[in-house]
């Protein structure tokens, strides 16, 4: 009875394992910044996107079977003035283009950066 029970585990376990691999993705995009190349990666943990570049955790604010928005949000109190920042990401799985923008409460300027995306599976 033990084998058996230990078995169904072992078994288990593997499939568990072999659809937690099929399922991981990690988008590693790049795009032109004045003359330089900025590149950055995002990569699926469960139900939040890690922005491997600043080690944040960007929840998933929308995903369809053709985009993924990526947003992250911080506030910073113990600036002066506090600060509010807001970090929004957009990436086409169809055609792996992506756009990113990056705002701030005490700036009256943004950041965009646009370009290419290749998927690591």
């Amino acid at each position: 009875m033990f084998m058996l029970m230990n078995s169904k585990a072992t078994v288990f376990l593997i499939f568990s394992l072999v659809s937690f691999n099929l399922v991981s993705e990690e988008y590693l995009c790049s795009g032109i910044v004045g003359n330089e190349t900025e590149t950055k990666s995002y990569e699926r943990k469960g139900d939040y996107f890690l922005y491997t570049t600043m080690g944040w955790k960007f929840r998933t604010l929308h995903e369809n079977e053709t985009h993924i928005m990526l947003g992250y949000i911080n506030y910073y109190k113990f600036d002066t003035p506090p600060e509010t920042t807001l970090f929004l990401t957009i990436i086409d799985k169809k055609t792996l283009y992506f756009s990113e923008r990056y705002m701030s409460s005490e700036s009256d300027t943004d950041s965009f950066l646009n370009g290419k995306c290749a998927l690591k599976r």
